[in-house]
């Protein structure tokens, strides 16, 4: 299996360039065949497989040294954000779900937390600790 990009189809932004993983340059979506038309040499291109580098535990900005596919890092492509990886293996990785869920999370899906003692007031956009009770 090999990745490829199709040119003829568009991409999940509406963009020219729809990426693919088969044993063929032979496109799922348009059915364009790279190895039994030679007008589609043009269309179907040779894609890069990009792997998951996970984030470093301390430094921000930084990537933690190895792909979540387990491969070697040397000579291999790889990025931090998630939606840029195609790699299969990659993407079934603990580290790649965690990363693409948090990064696609909206806010009104994160979970209100309990803290005692606060009061919120959404409308004033502001909160007030009550004053400790006389004793």
């Amino acid at each position: 299996m090999r990745p490829y990009v199709c040119y003829n189809c568009l991409n999940a932004k509406g963009t020219p360039g729809r990426q693919f993983i088969a044993a063929q340059p032979i496109c799922p979506t348009c059915g364009a065949d790279r190895v039994n038309d030679p007008k589609a040499k043009h269309v179907i291109l040779d894609g890069k497989l990009i792997h998951f580098e996970g984030p470093h535990a301390i430094i921000r900005e930084k990537g933690c040294g190895k792909l979540a596919c387990g491969l070697q890092m040397a000579n291999r492509q790889f990025s931090g954000d998630p939606d840029a990886v195609n790699c299969p293996k990659c993407k079934a990785s603990p580290e790649w779900i965690e990363r693409h869920k948090a990064k696609h999370t909206s806010v009104d899906e994160l979970q209100e937390f309990d803290v005692p003692n606060v009061e919120i007031d959404p409308n004033a956009e502001q909160y007030k600790t009550p004053k400790p009770e006389a004793e």
